[in-house]
Order: structure tokens, then sequence, then C-alpha cells
């Protein structure tokens, strides 16, 4: 929806520009740039007037529509030549009536050499706090590799406390308890690694297509119709859970899933695998939220392989319990 880009005018000037698709909008008064690297400050974002529009989100606000260029003055410590990064916040909505978090992205740009005033002045401007989302942002998109392993491998952890993953203790003792007197704590193991390893690839890879066809597929959930079905489904959804009815799948479909189920039960790690991969359903709701700045980095930067190896991170920091469990039910 929002594809924001950035160009150097000279050596102490860069232009801020958004490319904005049909039926979508950004607020004016949400866009803001900073310097995200030492040494060098950013001015305050030039930007036109804007169309005003009334909405039910921030009532009457300057905004723009189809696309919009700003210029921004940057101050360095150094005259030379130098790639410096850039932090830009904005926020948009929808015509049809879904307005979106607010989103950051660390872009770079190559400025040539500045002049001696614009190289004088790189302390004279306050430097701007950065937000927890450009906080995580930043360490996907520029710390260490290992870094981004870790603090990922750690959110999944933190993510074990939800009651999200224990639905899948139960599907894992089963299929090792399948095994019966021939289980033992490495074949547990094995098995577990199996389960975890196919949350952790097909969750990986649904994120990274998501992210590829983000504004196609956000452009369609933003149509009346679709958000309308959804908020039915969870109304639904919402009724059954307080038991006002039993909802469940036609019996053919338990027929098909209870036969893969017993398959699975025999304690095969490609059983296992595939079990592994249709839980990951279950964790979405709540893996989505926290991963929201890997997949910002990803949609805007187009950094695939950092975000890849962020969702990989955290599916794997999920499953290290289900390690555990494998192990002691081997």
């Amino acid at each position: 929806m929002f594809f924001p880009d950035v160009f150097a005018v000279d050596g102490n000037t860069v232009e801020v520009g958004f490319r904005i698709l049909p039926g979508f909008y950004l607020y004016k008064d949400k866009i803001s740039v900073r310097a995200a690297s030492d040494g060098v400050m950013a001015g305050q974002l030039e930007l036109p007037e804007g169309k005003l529009k009334t909405d039910e989100f921030f009532g009457e606000s300057e905004v723009f529509y189809d696309a919009v260029v700003g210029r921004l003055a940057i101050a360095r410590g150094t005259p030379e030549p130098v790639s410096i990064d850039l932090e830009i916040a904005y926020q948009g909505c929808a015509d049809a009536g879904l307005c979106y978090t607010p989103q950051t992205v660390i872009l770079s740009v190559d400025l040539p050499r500045a002049t001696a005033s614009g190289a004088s002045t790189a302390t004279d401007m306050p430097a701007p706090m950065l937000s927890e989302q450009g906080r995580m942002g930043q360490i996907i998109s520029m710390a260490p590799i290992w870094i981004v392993v870790a603090m990922a491998f750690g959110w999944g952890l933190l993510l074990t406390l939800t009651p999200c993953v224990l639905p899948m203790l139960p599907i894992l003792t089963s299929i090792i308890a399948g095994e019966g007197e021939e289980a033992t704590p490495l074949r547990g193991f094995g098995l577990a690694l199996s389960y975890v390893m196919g949350m952790a690839i097909v969750y990986t890879a649904a994120g990274v297509v998501a992210v590829a066809a983000g504004a196609q597929v956000q452009a369609a959930f933003n149509q009346p119709w679709v958000l309308s079905l959804f908020a039915a489904l969870f109304v639904v959804l919402a009724l059954a859970m307080f038991g006002a009815f039993d909802l469940q799948m036609p019996s053919a479909i338990q027929s098909r899933i209870a036969g893969i189920s017993g398959d699975q039960k025999r304690g095969t790690v490609v059983g296992a695998f595939i079990m592994g991969a249709l839980s990951s359903l279950i964790v979405t709701a709540c893996v989505a939220p926290a991963l929201v700045g890997a997949l910002a980095v990803m949609a805007q930067t187009g950094d695939y392989l950092r975000g890849g190896i962020a969702l990989f991170s955290m599916s794997l920091g999920m499953g290290a319990p289900l390690l555990l469990v494998g192990a002691a039910q081997g």
C-alpha cells in the first residue's frame, strides 16, 4: 500500500518519497524521518500541503494520495561521501475503512561530498527518540546475524508461556506414545525435533510468501465484504466457545484427519514432521503480533533472508520446550 524511498539531492539534502496505491492514503502528521547512523543528524522533513480529510480514526487531518515527496536537510560530521541510514515512520489508512498501525522502515542512501556548512552543523540538531518497533526493525536489518538469531529465539521462548503452545503437547505425546516399548529418549527427541522443524519451516515459508504478496493480499482484505465476512466468522467462533452450539468439521473430513493422525501415531519421522506442519496453524494468532518487526523489515526493505531467519529462529524458540517433552516421553 505504501512504498517509501529516499534519494540524495546533494551532500546535505535528501528527498523522501512515498508511492501510495489507489484507495489508500497517508497522514501528513504521522510521517517523520530520523538519522539512524552515527555522526549524522536529520532536520525537519518538509512536506507539501495535503488534502483535508475527515475519517473515523483521527478526525480532520491532512492526508496524501497517490504519491508525495518531501525534502530533508542532513547535517554531517564529515564532508566526505558517505552512506547513511534513515529511519522513516508513517501511518496510513484505506478508503474502505481499515487503518493500519504505525510502520517504521530503515532505508540507506549514498550522499556525495557535503558542503563545509552542512558538515559543521552535525551537532546542532537534537536526535529524535527511536520507537520500540523501530528498534526491533533496526536490530533485524542491521545487527550481526547471531544477535538476530538469539533475540528471535528468545522471543519464541517467551511465546511458550502463552496458551497457544499448550495444544501441541498432547499431539506430540501421542506421536511418541505410538512407538510403544521401542520409544527411547533419543528416539523421542528425534521425533520432537522433526515435529518442531515441520512447524518452523512451514511457518517461515508462509510468512515469507505472505509478505512477498503483501500489497495484493492486504489490498484484497481491505474490501468491506471481506472484513464483514471475517467479523461474522469471529462472532460464530465466539458463540461456539461459549457453548451456544457445537461447531464440528464434516464427518468425512474428520474421518480423513483421523486416518492421517493414526498413521502419525506410529512414530515416523515424516509423520511427526507433517503433524508439526499442521500444528503451526494453531500458533498463528500468537506469533503474528510478535513478528511485526520482522515482517515490516521483510515487506519494506525486501530483506527476506534476515526476516526469514528471524521467523525460523522464533519458531525454534517456541519448539524448544517440545524437545524436552519429547526426550522425557521417550
